[in-house]
This record gives C-alpha cells, sequence and structure tokens, in this order.
C-alpha cells in the first residue's frame, strides 16, 4: 500500500509559511466611569449651594481631579464645573462678608457718635429778637449757652462773677432768652444787665427794668 502524500500548496517549495500577525484587542472608552476625585468635587461643590462649607474641599478635589480625568481620558467636563461651582460660592461668600463687615462697622460709628458728636449749632438759627440779642451779648463778651435747653428752648447768656451773699459765685450780668415760651413758640427775656449793656440792646427794644438789690439792672421783655 503506497502512503498518501499531503497536498502541495501552490508556492510553497516545501517551506513552511511564516504565523499570521497578531494583533492588539480593541478597546474604548465608553465603558469607562470617571474617577472618584472628580465626582467627589462635584458632589462637593453642589452641596456647598445648601451649606457653602463644602465649596472649600470641592474647589481643592476639583484641581487635583482635573489632572486625574486627563490620565483617565474621562470627567474633565465635571472635574471644571466643580472649579467653577465651588469658586463661585466662595467669591459669593466672601463678597458678603466683606459687605456685612461695612455695613456693620458704620452702623456702629453712627450709632456710638450720633449722640454725643453731633455738633450743636452757636447759637439758634431762628430770625427773632432773640437771636440779634444772642449776637449783641457774645459781640459784648458774654457766655452764651450753644445749644438751647429743654423744650422751652433756654438759651443763658453770663458775663462776669461777683459773690453773692445767699448763692454764691453769681453773674454779674445775666440775660435768658426762652425760644418756644410755655410752648407757644414766641420768646420771652429776662435778666439783669448793666446800663452800658442795656444801651446796645435798646435798639432791639428792651427798654423796661428797674434797679435790684445788688445794683444791677432787671430787665424783662414779653413781646
Amino acid at each position: 500500500m503506497s502512503e498518501s502524500v499531503p497536498p502541495q500548496v501552490p508556492g510553497d517549495n516545501g517551506k513552511k509559511l511564516p504565523p499570521p500577525p497578531t494583533f492588539a484587542p480593541y478597546t474604548t472608552t465608553a465603558g469607562q466611569k470617571a474617577p472618584g476625585i472628580v465626582v467627589a468635587a462635584f458632589v462637593l461643590s453642589l452641596l456647598g449651594v445648601l451649606c457653602g462649607v463644602t465649596a472649600i474641599p470641592g474647589l481643592i478635589l476639583g484641581v487635583i481631579g482635573i489632572g486625574k480625568a486627563k490620565a483617565a481620558g474621562k470627567g474633565k467636563g465635571l472635574a471644571i464645573a466643580s472649579i467653577i461651582i465651588s469658586g463661585i460660592l466662595i467669591a459669593a461668600f466672601a463678597i458678603g462678608l466683606t459687605a456685612g463687615a461695612i455695613s456693620g462697622g458704620s452702623q456702629t460709628s453712627t450709632s456710638s457718635s450720633g449722640a454725643s458728636v453731633s455738633k450743636p449749632s452757636a447759637q439758634p438759627t431762628r430770625s427773632t429778637r432773640g437771636s440779634r440779642i444772642l449776637k449783641e451779648l457774645n459781640a459784648a463778651g458774654f457766655t452764651c449757652d450753644q445749644t438751647p435747653r429743654g423744650l422751652q428752648e433756654l438759651t443763658q447768656c453770663r458775663k462776669g462773677t461777683y459773690e453773692d451773699a445767699k448763692y454764691g459765685p453769681s453773674p454779674v450780668e445775666l440775660m435768658n432768652i426762652w425760644f418756644n415760651y410755655e410752648g407757644a413758640n414766641k420768646e420771652y427775656l429776662e435778666g439783669y444787665l448793666k446800663p452800658a449793656t442795656l444801651k446796645t440792646l435798646k435798639p432791639l427794644g428792651i427798654s423796661s427794668f428797674g434797679k435790684s438789690e445788688n445794683g444791677t439792672f432787671d430787665v424783662t421783655s414779653n413781646p
């Protein structure tokens, strides 16, 4: 019996053919997930909308997560979104804190200075005879109250000092001016002045006076 001979492959010439080439398996990133640090950054940035504090770690993890996302080929968009959201929240918080501090400081300054730093007027601003008398008395060397006192707006002007047997140190000359006498919005004048002072005030209608016990002059005027 004759041995069977395997068929010859055309062009073989009795040599072995090389093995077929191999190829790397095909892969895709469609099924890959974003790195956990990127997901955590995004979640923390969203929670920052509610509590604010988590925006800080969200920003930090978002910055770190960009490198991780590039290496993994997935999640770069989430990392950028985390940085943007956290950055906006942190900036808004800082602006609000600064504005609150400025506003609070302004209110404190106003409340602390409103009662004591308000500058009194040098003399009543009403265009009345009392205002003109104040001007004349100031020019004559009297010391007058800077601000009217009480509801009747009393202003007192004094000049000189002598020792009174009953009341002790007392002004040599005195003029009391009520700008709102008895709440009727009218002025009332009384006091005691020397003749030289009365002479300067006589053109303003002060002419009724009499001699008092201490040698000065009493003046009463109720226009």
